[in-house]
């Protein structure tokens, strides 16, 4: 479908504005609690980072067409990238790091919904991936991380890759069984792998990117998976050989995972 037939079907441009609205409701939220409750903007950025994920599943059942997504995608991340520039939505920019991650997150979902090719199971295991691995990396890094590293000067830390492991696994494994697809653990186990791999050697919030594609790509094509999954190793070899010449809080990537 073109991109003409597809914003001239019925209630289209309607839905586009429904799904505007909820995620501008989103932010909204997540401004009103960081300044009533003096929530952190890293927790308010964790929160809109999994809710916006939640309504992501969603496009599938609300839009027969890539299109309009795309479309949304465009224009959130100029929105994104204004607030960013102008110093607004500090629940969602004022983290103490140098990332460009929320800028970059709906261009995640919209490749993941472009290359899932109508597969619902496939985009659900990418968005999933994204809102909810890439978060637990974040958190567990954050709060529980004791092993850290660096890769590429940004810090990672062992835990928070282990907790994207087993959230992408787990998060796949419910999915793929729930769909009757074949072998489910062992393609869980694959996209866990690839998501916390390629989560660890991706700097500055590309990993919003990253992760749906390679989690896309391990759930949809196993064997090229794994070339992705060494390759990502190799990178991280790589990475954490860069010599250390910049501290950690010199990068502004704070202490474990962006």
């Amino acid at each position: 479908m073109n991109p003409l037939e597809s914003f001239a079907q019925p209630d289209v441009l309607f839905r586009m504005l429904a799904v505007g609205v909820g995620y501008a409701a989103l932010f909204g939220a997540c401004e009103g609690a960081g300044q009533v409750w003096r929530l952190a903007p890293e927790l308010t950025r964790k929160i809109a980072h999994v809710v916006g994920g939640a309504i992501a599943l969603g496009f599938p059942l609300v839009f027969d067409s890539p299109w309009p997504v795309i479309a949304l995608a465009v224009l959130f991340v100029v929105l994104l990238a204004v607030t960013a520039r102008l110093g607004l939505l500090g629940s969602i920019h004022g983290v103490d790091r140098a990332t460009i991650g929320a800028i970059l997150y709906p261009v995640g979902v919209a490749i993941a919904l472009v290359g899932a090719q109508h597969h619902a199971a496939w985009y659900s295991v990418a968005i999933l991936s994204l809102s909810l691995g890439d978060a637990a990396a974040g958190v567990v890094g954050s709060r529980w991380g004791r092993l850290r590293f660096c890769v590429w000067r940004s810090a990672r830390s062992v835990e928070g890759s282990l907790a994207a492991f087993g959230v992408s696994a787990a998060a796949t494994a419910l999915v793929l069984s729930a769909t009757g697809s074949a072998a489910p653990l062992i393609g869980a186990l694959l996209v866990g792998a690839a998501v916390a791999v390629v989560e660890a050697v991706s700097p500055g919030g590309t990993d919003n990117v990253t992760v749906p594609v390679v989690a896309l790509i391990a759930v949809a094509s196993p064997s090229t998976a794994a070339a992705v999954v060494v390759a990502s190793i190799c990178l991280l070899v790589l990475g954490v050989s860069v010599p250390r010449s910049v501290s950690l809080s010199e990068t502004g990537l704070g202490p474990s995972h962006p």
